[in-house]
């Protein structure tokens, strides 16, 4: 199975240029304010076509992130002024779509094909464990 082992930010919320190298297994923790969410937001915007336009950074027409394979591949999601989806293999162009609404392509679902089950988000129910019993209550 494959895994992201880098991710690209460039114009997403507090994230001008940012590159992320990742591990076989990463939490991301910081302070408040800190950018987190929106590198969870990065994600979801390659991972799920997910997108709001609050996510583009402030006086930016366009965002894009990257997100670099253990097997080499690359796919490269880019919204804003554009809307455009690239895939990459040994560094060349493989496909590039630009004319899609809210689904993706097959072939990109097909690329993406990862086990989401490694995948957890801020609200999923692994990002309560810590809670105490008393607050998990009240959830």
């Amino acid at each position: 199975m494959k895994r992201i082992s880098s991710i690209e930010i460039n114009n997403i919320q507090s994230w001008e240029d940012a590159t992320i190298n990742l591990e076989n297994f990463n939490v991301i923790e910081r302070k408040s304010n800190s950018g987190k969410s929106a590198v969870i937001r990065a994600l979801s915007m390659v991972l799920t076509n997910d997108w709001d336009t609050s996510w583009l950074r402030k006086g930016e027409k366009r965002c894009s992130v990257s997100l670099t394979f253990s097997d080499g591949t690359k796919i490269v999601r880019e919204r804003g002024s554009s809307n455009s989806v690239t895939i990459y293999e040994k560094g060349k162009i493989v496909d590039k779509w630009s004319k899609f609404n809210k689904e993706y392509p097959k072939e990109i679902t097909d690329f993406l094909a990862t086990d989401t089950s490694n995948i957890n988000f801020q609200f999923d129910s692994h990002f309560f464990i810590s809670l105490s019993p008393n607050k998990l209550s009240l959830i």
